[in-house]
């Protein structure tokens, strides 16, 4: 996170002041962040709650709405392994 970042979060949800049924969502990954790193965040239990924990704290610190996930799958990583892995993840959001 760049300096500047925190402004400009802060600025950004702020704008639900004036427009009350605004949505707001941060997005990670794309495909410059690759899919290894989605890979091992989801690939145990403990890298999930890890992310999931340190996503709800960022969202509730920057009031953000929620999370846009980019996790695009390059060719060299394994397909199946990934589905599985990203299923087993989603599951768990649902607290």
């Amino acid at each position: 996170m760049n300096s500047f970042d925190v402004k400009n979060y802060v600025e950004f949800t702020g704008l639900k002041t004036n427009f009350p049924g605004l949505k707001t969502y941060i997005a990670v990954g794309g495909w410059a962040a690759g899919g290894k790193v989605f890979s091992d965040m989801v690939s145990t239990a403990v890298n999930r709650k890890a992310f999931i924990d340190s996503a709800l704290a960022f969202v509730r610190t920057y009031a953000f709405d929620g999370i846009d996930i980019d996790w695009e799958c390059k060719i060299s990583v394994r397909i199946t392994y990934n589905n599985r892995s990203f299923l087993t993840y989603a599951r768990s959001r649902r607290r």
